[in-house]
């Protein structure tokens, strides 16, 4: 055997013992089923991500509802993103997948769930810079001691009402996050307003229908009040809001630049206001 392919070798069996063992110690499975996400493991993840993070991300998958003997993978090296579609006779159903840095480590998530009682674990606190995570609307709740952890975490987007009923603490603050996305049925939530008082450093919100085809004046009211009478910590540091598809006329255009971007976002750089009735 050829030095280079024997040095090859060695390397490939160096890492599978490497995935086995984070599998072994650092996933909250069964023993028999340890044993198949280690194979599948070490089959898939790939040559560029980081052993750690890919076990990781497949354990989020797998609790997301994903079956390791069936399911469609798509790996795009270039992009550095590898897609698990949970239904491979059907590529526009559920599907997670993430992107890698250039140093294999994961960045970017997005988790879409399967089931109706699904949660974002605790175990996603072990992407130590995962700066961008989205969830679909199936989700219920998730960990919210490991998404203060995230310390590199700036954007976050997907969520509906429901996975917000009970959360967050108040009290709890996300330094880094730079952009948020609000899901209209949110607006009468305590998550709006946690937003205005746990985000001190957003510099980007967007607020998005959850479908249009449900669309309610109601809740873009209590959006443009909430707007106008709660108190922003991120005030100051606000550079773009986009209130698209928000079904606005020229008395909220009016509203808003008259009563809300000069008291509460003086520094405010982008206001998107497409597909309104302005």
């Amino acid at each position: 055997m050829p030095a280079t392919t024997r040095a090859a070798a060695q390397q490939a069996q160096q890492r599978a013992r490497l995935i086995e063992s984070i599998v072994s110690t650092e996933t909250p499975f069964s023993e028999e089923f340890k044993k198949r996400l280690a194979i599948f493991c070490i089959k898939h993840i790939p040559k560029g991500m980081d052993c750690k993070d890919g076990v990781v991300f497949v354990s989020l998958c797998v609790q997301a509802g994903m079956d390791v003997d069936d399911v469609q993978i798509d790996c795009c090296n270039e992009e550095r993103r590898w897609t698990f579609f949970f239904s491979p006779a059907d590529i526009d159903g559920p599907y997670c997948c993430c992107k890698f840095d250039d140093e294999g480590r994961v960045n970017f998530v997005h988790l879409e769930y399967d089931r109706h009682d699904a949660h974002v674990p605790a175990d996603i606190v072990r992407l130590e810079k995962l700066e961008k995570l989205t969830i679909s609307w199936e989700c219920r709740s998730f960990h919210v001691d490991a998404l203060q952890k995230l310390q590199r975490l700036k954007i976050i987007g997907g969520y509906s009402n429901d996975v917000l009923e009970n959360f967050p603490y108040p009290e709890m603050k996300l330094n880094n996050l730079k952009k948020i996305t609000v899901m209209s049925d949110a607006s009468s939530s305590q998550y709006l307003r946690w937003v205005a008082s746990g985000l001190p450093n957003l510099e980007h919100l967007k607020f998005k229908w959850k479908y249009d085809e449900n669309r309610n004046r109601n809740d873009t009211d209590r959006i443009m009040n909430a707007l106008r009478d709660f108190d922003w910590c991120f005030g100051k540091t606000l550079k773009s809001l986009d209130l698209s598809n928000m079904e606005l006329d020229d008395t909220d255009f009016e509203f808003l630049f008259l009563e809300v971007i000069p008291t509460k976002f003086p520094n405010l750089v982008s206001l998107h206001l497409q597909n309104n009735d302005i």
